[in-house]
């Protein structure tokens, strides 16, 4: 068992396991959780309790065009976001998040003033800009791309990566002062499995 593995509780002691190093992702059942907890150095996470909506809770559905940004901005996450993919592509597919991750470390430890919330949700509404390019942009790209682009602008954001139950889906997004940048309220069911800068 190595320290690359996050795992957050989910009900009657399961457990779903994220492993950086190689980005599978496994739900555990009681008796193989315990066995994790017992051969793990990290402890599991909490997941953020959400009551049920019974279908009374709105979601936003369709597409809005992304709004305009500036020009330098554009240059910058464009860059970012080539960065990102080429991290993404070159090498084995099962070290894919392990590049990522790494990429996210490297381009944080090169940055050293803390980015302002409306530059980080510009620089987000930037990459939706380059939503026809033909290939997968999704959170965890968009969110990588993004801290890489505030490197070129001396600028920083912390990083998350986490998982939501009921359903069970991952995500990955940016915040300020543990505040989420550019995210829908849903966010805040997202238990955190890793941040970057780490944050004691």
């Amino acid at each position: 068992m190595t320290n690359t593995q996050r795992a957050c509780e989910l009900d009657g002691e399961w457990l779903v396991v994220v492993d950086y190093r190689n980005g599978s992702t496994r739900l555990l059942d009681s008796v193989a959780a315990e066995r994790w907890r017992r051969s793990s150095d990290v402890a599991p996470v909490k997941r953020v309790p959400w009551t049920p909506s019974r279908s009374i809770n709105e979601v936003p559905m369709g597409w809005d065009p992304p709004p305009p940004v500036p020009l330098r901005t554009l240059a910058a996450v464009g860059v970012g976001l080539l960065v990102t993919m080429v991290a993404a592509v070159l090498g084995p597919r099962k070290r894919r998040m392990r590049r990522l991750v790494g990429l996210v470390r490297f381009a944080t430890c090169l940055s050293w003033e803390q980015a302002s919330a409306p530059l980080v949700e510009e620089s987000v509404n930037a990459v939706r800009h380059y939503g026809f390019l033909p290939a997968r942009i999704a959170c965890l790209e968009s969110s990588v791309a993004v801290v890489v682009s505030l490197v070129f602008q001396g600028r920083k954001v912390t990083w998350h990566h986490g998982v939501r139950s009921d359903p069970l889906v991952l995500h990955a997004w940016l915040s300020i002062d543990g505040e989420p940048v550019a995210e829908p309220p849903s966010t805040r069911r997202c238990a955190t499995l890793l941040t970057i800068p780490s944050q004691p």
